[in-house]
């Protein structure tokens, strides 16, 4: 094998090398680390909320606004602002906790179908 030959070689494998290396990095960056640190769901500042919106199942729906004098509905009237507050703390402290198994999503959605009736 001619030099140039066996330089064209040991360049391959090192390119290979390198490659595997990176996808074998690529494919363990996020080991060690729970779903909840991978997803993040919560709201840190819910001071910057200034509208929601809560529905139903059948497809009521309530809006409420922030405004300068507090919380009002849709329509400018007057709620209890505590009940926001806790709604708010609420959004706050959401936690994804990970995914339901796909073997037991028919079971979970029966479930959820069940206690939302």
């Amino acid at each position: 094998m001619t030099q140039k030959k066996k330089l064209i070689v040991l360049l391959s494998i090192l390119l290979v090398i390198s490659l595997l290396g990176w996808y074998v990095n690529h494919l363990f960056k996020n080991d060690g680390k729970s779903m909840t640190e991978l997803i993040n769901f919560s709201v840190a500042d819910t001071s910057k909320v200034d509208r929601l919106i809560i529905s139903d199942a059948a497809g009521l729906k309530f809006e409420i606004k922030r405004t300068n004098q507090g919380w009002v509905d849709a329509n400018d009237g007057c709620i209890v602002q505590e009940h926001v507050k806790l709604i708010l703390e609420t959004i706050k402290n959401i936690e994804f906790k990970g995914y339901v198994p796909e073997n037991s999503r028919k079971q979970f959605m029966k479930l959820m179908s069940a206690q939302s009736t």
